[in-house]
């Protein structure tokens, strides 16, 4: 009788204890969770801003770009073909140029990270082989739907000639192109205007000139700066002097 007592004094024990450790469990898992949360919403916090002025150089012209010229909000991203991030931002614009379609004007600026990205500077000489050929966001798409399949590989070159290939780009031009000076220098022009502007890091997107947060780069972030231009300038009505330096 004493030895199924004390059995059931544990079971009871070991009934009652259970919960609380999972709920301990919970609690530090989710504490843990809002920790990491709340310390990069810091370190976003602590990124520097950029600020494009009259001093600002540049980049690559003419620029990479798609959209009318007379479009009211230019978005400007400076992108790197192996960064994840960047991946996800090619993503959402291609959602927001859905949506607002004329009223865009896109600029894409090179800003590999050879540091991190140890293919990223050959990925934007091929974009700019192919924006020889006129088909430089062809192969921005490329590089960036395969993203996952050349970033790691030890010869990036032969998958992005698979890539003109498939694009039916004369493979002579493009092999020649793709070494070419003019090509990386186009490249460095970008850096260099990255850096004029103190980009931290890529992506950097602005719009008509103004940063967006780097929280705030999703499609709900990019709609906001976007509707934010437009009611600006539909409430100028063309009265309003042009304050913003656009590329």
């Amino acid at each position: 009788m004493k030895t199924s007592i004390n059995t059931r004094n544990r079971s009871n024990r070991l009934g009652i204890a259970l919960p609380m450790i999972v709920i301990g469990l919970a609690l530090g898992i989710g504490t843990g969770i809002l920790g990491s949360y709340l310390f990069r919403s810091q370190l976003v916090r602590l990124i520097p801003s950029v600020r494009v002025t009259a001093h600002s150089l540049p980049g690559a012209q003419p620029p990479n770009s798609k959209g009318l010229d007379a479009a009211p909000v230019v978005i400007e991203e400076f992108s790197d073909f192996q960064c994840p991030p960047c991946k996800g931002l090619f993503e959402q614009l291609k959602k927001i140029e859905g949506k607002y379609g004329s009223q865009l004007k896109v600029v894409y600026r090179h800003y590999p990270i050879k540091s991190l990205h140890n293919n990223a500077f050959e990925a934007a000489r091929a974009a700019e082989a192919a924006r020889l050929q006129g088909r430089f966001w062809d192969m921005h798409d490329q590089l960036f739907e395969k993203q996952e399949t050349w970033a790691s590989n030890n010869d990036p070159k032969t998958l992005f000639a698979a890539y003109a290939r498939s694009m039916n780009l004369d493979m002579a031009r493009f092999q020649n192109d793709v070494s070419a000076p003019e090509t990386t220098e186009r490249i460095i022009a970008d850096q260099r205007r990255g850096d004029s502007i103190r980009v931290p890091g890529t992506p950097v997107v602005l719009v008509n000139g103004q940063q967006v947060p780097p929280d705030a780069i999703d499609y709900a972030g990019l709609q906001a700066a976007i509707e934010r231009e437009l009611k600006s300038r539909s409430a100028c009505s063309g009265g309003c002097l042009e304050s913003r330096l656009k590329p």
